[in-house]
């Protein structure tokens, strides 16, 4: 692989990983409002909140695996020096 290659390639790994972050932070504060709410409140608004933490936290469940083969590409990277 070229240094232009693998600066590519580093690049787009980077860009990537920027992106699940984003999405990360945004799903973490719905979950956390969510569950806090929910906590407080009973009935369906209590049940409402209850289902939306749990479609976001597979939400947080699929970017965390995905920063997880990031990382993983990256040793590879690391090896291929």
């Amino acid at each position: 692989m070229t240094l232009q290659e693998r600066k590519d390639k580093v690049d787009i790994i980077a860009k990537q990983s920027e992106v699940i972050n984003k999405k990360l932070i945004v799903y973490l504060a719905i979950a956390g409002g969510s569950w806090i709410y929910g906590t407080k409140e009973s009935g369906i608004i209590g049940l409402f909140a209850f289902v939306l933490f749990m479609l976001v936290s597979v939400g947080v469940f699929v970017n965390l695996l995905k920063l997880n083969k990031i990382e993983n590409e990256i040793e590879e990277l690391k090896k291929d020096e």
